[in-house]
Parts: C-alpha cells; sequence; structure tokens
C-alpha cells in the first residue's frame, strides 16, 4: 500500500470511527435525559408521599448513603476504567482475573465494615438499632458499592450504552415503581420505607451488572489464573478513591450540613429539591465521561494534539448544548418544576438558579480533570479539589445560617465554579505545554541530523 493510499485509509478509518463514537454519545445523551426524567420522578413521587418533614429526612440518608458507598467502592471502578482496556488489549488475562476478582473482595470487606459501624452508632445514639432512614440506608451500602463498581467495569469493556442504561434508567426505575406501590398498598409510608424503595434499585443494578460484565468480558478473564499487583493497585485505587470522596463530599456535603444548621427544616427541604433538581444535568457528564476517557488515555499517551482537540470539540458540542437547554429550562420554568414537589416547594427556586449554573459549569469542563491525572498532574487535582471542599463546608455553613436554601445555593454554585474554573486553566496550560515541549524536541532532533 502506498504513502498516499494508506494516509486515505487512515483518514477514512478515523472519520467512521469519529462518527460511530458521536452516534454512541447521542445515544448516551438520549438515555441520559431518560435517565433524568426518571430519576427526577423518582425524587418527586417521594417527596408527594412523604411531605416535606420525611422527605428532608429521606433526602438526607441517600446523601449521606452517596457519600458513603463513594468510600465503599475504594476507587477499584475507576481505576478500572484506565486499567482493564490495557490488560484486555495487552492479553494480561491473569491481572484482569486478579483484578476483578481483588476488587469485588475490596468492595464487600470496606462496604459491610463502613454499614455495620453506621448502623452501631445510629443504635447506640437513637436506642433503637435500624429504625432511622440513615441506618436502614446502611443496610444496603453493599449493594449501591457494588452496583457503582459494576457499571464502571461494564463501561471498561465499552459497554457504554449498557452501563449507563442500567446506572440511569433501569436502576431508578426499579425505586420509581416501588414508591409507586408504597405509595398505592400502604396507607402510611415513612422515610424508612421510601429508603428501603431506593436501595433495591441498587440490588437490581448488582445483578445486571454481572450479567453484562460476564457477556461483555472475554472469557479468559474469568478462566485464567489470578495474578496481583496490591502495591500498585492499593495506590491507584486510593488515589481514585480520594479523589472521588473528595468530589462527592463537594456534591453532597451541603445537604447534610444544611441539616446540622440551626435552620427551619423547610429550608433543608427546599434546598434538597433544589439540589435534586440542578444536579439532575450531571448524569450527562458522568455518562459520556466515561465514553471519551479511554480515548483520552490513549491521547495523552500519544501525545497527539490533533486527536485531543477533535475530542473536546466533539464533547463540547454535545454537552454545550444540553448544558444550554437545561440552564434556560431552569431559569424560565424553575419554579413550576419544583412546584412537582409541591406548592411549598417553589420557594427554593433562587437556590435552584445558583445550583444549576455551578453544575453546568463543572458539566462542561468535567474532562478537565481527568486530563490532568493522565498526563500525571494528580497533585494539582488532589489540592484544587480539597480546597474545593474546604471551601463548600465553610461557605454553605456562613452562608446557609444567613439565607437559609438560597445561601447553601450560593456557596454551591461559587464552589463548583471556581474548581471547574481552576482545572480548565491548568488542563489548558499543560496540553499547550506539552504541545510545545514536544515540537522543541522535534526541532532539536532534526538540528542534530543536519549537523
Amino acid at each position: 500500500m502506498s504513502d498516499n493510499d494508506k494516509n486515505r485509509h487512515d483518514v477514512k478509518y478515523g472519520s467512521a470511527n469519529d462518527e460511530a463514537q458521536s452516534g454512541t454519545a447521542l445515544l448516551l445523551v438520549v438515555l441520559s435525559v431518560l435517565g433524568v426524567g426518571v430519576g427526577y420522578a423518582a425524587s418527586v413521587t417521594a417527596a408527594r408521599i412523604l411531605g416535606p418533614a420525611a422527605f428532608e429526612n429521606y433526602a438526607v440518608a441517600i446523601a449521606a448513603l452517596g457519600l458513603l458507598a463513594t468510600l465503599a467502592e475504594a476507587g477499584v471502578g475507576k481505576y478500572a476504567l484506565k486499567v482493564m482496556p490495557g490488560f484486555t488489549a495487552a492479553e494480561q488475562w491473569s491481572l484482569a482475573s486478579g483484578y476483578w476478582r481483588y476488587s469485588l473482595r475490596a468492595t464487600l470487606v470496606i462496604s459491610i465494615v463502613l454499614a455495620a459501624g453506621v448502623v452501631l452508632w445510629e443504635g447506640v445514639d437513637n436506642n433503637e438499632l435500624g429504625s432511622y432512614p440513615l441506618g436502614i440506608a446502611a443496610f444496603f451500602l453493599p449493594a449501591a458499592a457494588l452496583a457503582g463498581v459494576g457499571v464502571d467495569f461494564v463501561m471498561a469493556n465499552r459497554a457504554a450504552v449498557a452501563g449507563t442504561l442500567i446506572a440511569r434508567l433501569v436502576v431508578p426505575a426499579t425505586t420509581l415503581m416501588l414508591l409507586i406501590a408504597a405509595g398505592t398498598w400502604l396507607n402510611d409510608v415513612s422515610g424508612g420505607i421510601a429508603v428501603i424503595c431506593f436501595g433495591m434499585g441498587s440490588f437490581v443494578g448488582v445483578v445486571l451488572c454481572g450479567f453484562a460484565f460476564r457477556r461483555t468480558s472475554p472469557p479468559q478473564i474469568f478462566s485464567a489464573t489470578p495474578e496481583s499487583d496490591h502495591g500498585e493497585w492499593l495506590r491507584e485505587c486510593g488515589y481514585f478513591m480520594g479523589i472521588s470522596f473528595l468530589m462527592s463530599w463537594i456534591l453532597r456535603i451541603s445537604i447534610v450540613i444544611l441539616e446540622l444548621l440551626p435552620v427551619p427544616e423547610s429550608e433543608v427541604g427546599y434546598f434538597a429539591a433544589a439540589l435534586e433538581t440542578g444536579c439532575l444535568i450531571l448524569l450527562l457528564s458522568k455518562s459520556t465521561d466515561k465514553l471519551f476517557q479511554p480515548e483520552m488515555s490513549v491521547i495523552v499517551q500519544n501525545s497527539d494534539r490533533k486527536a485531543g482537540i477533535r475530542l473536546r470539540n466533539r464533547r463540547y458540542a454535545f454537552v454545550g448544548s444540553g448544558c444550554a437547554v437545561f440552564m434556560s429550562i431552569m431559569i424560565f420554568r424553575g419554579r413550576d418544576i419544583l412546584g412537582l414537589y409541591g406548592a411549598e416547594f417553589r420557594a427554593g427556586y433562587a437556590s435552584l438558579c445558583f445550583v444549576s449554573a455551578g453544575t453546568c459549569t463543572w458539566t462542561m469542563f468535567s474532562l478537565a480533570p481527568v486530563y490532568l491525572r493522565f498526563a500525571g498532574r494528580s497533585a494539582v487535582v488532589i489540592s484544587t479539589t480539597v480546597v474545593g471542599a474546604v471551601m463548600m463546608a465553610v461557605l454553605t455553613t456562613l452562608l446557609g445560617i444567613r439565607y437559609g436554601a438560597t445561601g447553601a445555593g450560593i456557596a454551591f454554585c461559587i464552589v463548583l465554579c471556581t474548581v471547574s474554573g481552576c482545572f480548565l486553566f491548568v488542563s489548558t496550560r499543560e496540553f499547550f505545554r506539552q504541545d510545545d515541549s514536544d515540537t522543541a524536541a522535534t526541532d532539536r532532533g532534526h538540528e542534530n541530523v543536519l549537523r
């Protein structure tokens, strides 16, 4: 094949690959939008069944469960997105076999220990073992953690559609159906029963993820003799666990802090509805980022600037349009949307606008910290996220005491815009610095040849 023919083949293949990936990204966007509707319907149903006071307890328990699940996942799923494709491509079946087994054990052990600690603490503190929503939520912690890890492993197998379908559609749909059934058949639905409905969605997710992972994995990773690299895995997974927990803290801790502050309980309920609504756009970044991460890993490894720019432009086209539509809806129809929770929840409109501005900013630039991690700038990611986590706790406390739900929304917006802006600035500088370094090295090579 001549050089011209080879170039034409590469261009044609690259174009076809871009079109296929764009089609997959569009499908992920559609699934994410459907998931937004189903998940939001579940939240609204819970609020209408429980009422403002009980919904506050339910929302706090679910937020705490999310934080604990991030710790229980131990970073193994996030690291799987980076290493499992490499193990498969290099046919390192023993390492792949060892890693998924290591991940399963780590997740189960940590989640069970955390769940036992929460249940015992609830029992000692309240003298009613497991009777409060948070104590009940702890029973579902292993399932929630395994479901999260399972989705990441399915995504690592390049089965992005299957993973998104399970995480964004099937799991919340299960919760919604159970809430509707509970509201229909039971005379009085408590916050604990609503938490059970939420937790059962995780059980369904675990089963489906196990089935999907088995179907999409090469058979060798189940039959090969497991081989482990515990030192490397502990170090890398520890990093991913730390950064995931910090980000989960930033996104979830506001409602827990507001619950602890001397503010009316109604303000906590208003902010819970606003936070649930404004964070729906984050499903878009979570779904598409896992699609683009394997490609970004290759781009960083090859220092391919053109491919990086193409990846960035494709993502901005999909995600940017989604953010623009979402923000417009929140501004013009936000009060009506909050009214779905109940007429009194309309009071959280200002908080909703601030939360939505922060989440849209984060969604647009959520690949920036991923790029920095892959480029070896993990210290920047960790330090920036730590500062953001501290800022969230401090600003939510200060502004929440003074302005209630609106103050918590302002703090949320300031922190997310600041953190994402820092990531964007550093990643852009790093990207072009690497390219300039490669160009300079090439020029020096040419000079040596001429000499």
